[in-house]
């Protein structure tokens, strides 16, 4: 299973690309589209964030984006519910989540 969501993890990255530009507002990227770490407090790698959704029980995960400051991620739970998750993108705990049909 973990091989299913570090492979879903790695075509996520694969395909939204990295930013390499210099910051220019803080906790972002130059580009908007994705968190920026700091000296105090690293940002969670997407293989990071895989790892910790499935140590929590969520599976089958189609989606890991960064968006408006937190994580967005869509798996299935360990009741075998779709769920849309936003993650602190520090601690990779759940700031909310919904379940979905």
């Amino acid at each position: 299973m973990f091989r299913k969501t570090a492979l879903a993890a790695i075509a996520v990255l694969a395909i939204a690309g990295a930013a390499t530009a210099a910051d220019t507002k803080p906790g972002r990227s130059a580009t908007g589209d994705g968190p920026r770490a700091t000296k105090s407090a690293p940002v969670l790698t997407l293989l990071d964030v895989a790892k910790k959704l499935e140590a929590r029980g969520y599976s089958n995960v189609t989606k890991i984006e960064f968006d408006h400051g937190t994580y967005e991620v869509n798996a299935w739970d360990g009741k075998g519910r779709r769920v849309k998750l936003h993650l602190d993108p520090i601690t990779g705990e759940p700031i909310f989540g919904t379940h979905r049909k």
